[in-house]
């Protein structure tokens, strides 16, 4: 599959996401414990959403007022974060043209 095609599927797959995302908000939540699995499934690297994390592209939020409250994460927001970088990447290594 080439690259742009790939491009093309995560962009419809963010749209489904963000979708849920308003229509089903706890649906879109993962808690922080379980983000390294859900992100393997998803065939990311970790060391790609920490780093997209540690820029502020990624946002944690807790479920509640205490500090041992759970800190879940948007899945299309990671989504979202992860589909810049990617064409971000695209662009600084010339595959695509910005016009």
């Amino acid at each position: 599959m080439t690259e742009v095609s790939t491009l093309i599927r995560e962009s419809v797959q963010l749209g489904v996401m963000q979708a849920i995302k308003t229509y089903e908000p706890t649906k879109d939540k993962v808690r922080a414990k379980e983000i390294k699995s859900w992100l393997e499934l998803n065939g990311v690297e970790y060391g790609i959403f920490k780093k997209l994390e540690a820029l502020g592209f990624i946002k944690g939020e807790r479920l509640g007022d205490g500090k041992n409250s759970p800190i879940v994460y948007s899945k299309a927001n990671i989504k979202e974060a992860l589909q810049t970088h990617s064409v971000c990447k695209m662009i600084a290594y010339g595959k695509i043209d910005v016009v």
